[in-house]
């Protein structure tokens, strides 16, 4: 749930990008090619994009068993995750 949080500013920014394309004029000083239509189109993707990802992530996933294999893995990764020869073991503590 508190990954929505991080979704809030992204449809503010899109809003933002579509209002400032449309409102300039001159079709060189526009960020995106094609003029104030794709703006309008990127703009709005980006949005939708953004309130469905919103709505995806206020559903939990799924609970399912964990695999023996998966338990193994979850249990030994301390032990070797600690080892001396490792791709950091010239590095000091």
């Amino acid at each position: 749930m508190s990954l929505v949080i991080y979704f809030i500013p992204y449809p503010y920014l899109f809003v933002c990008f579509i209002v400032y394309c449309w409102r300039h004029k001159n079709q060189e000083a526009l960020i995106i090619p094609g003029g104030r239509t794709a703006a309008l189109l990127a703009g709005a993707c980006g949005v939708a994009i953004t309130l469905f990802a919103m709505v995806v992530a206020m559903f939990p996933p799924r609970a399912r068993r964990i695999s023996c294999s998966m338990r193994r893995n979850l249990t030994a990764a301390p032990f070797f995750s600690s080892r001396q020869d490792g791709p950091f073991a010239g590095a000091q503590k």
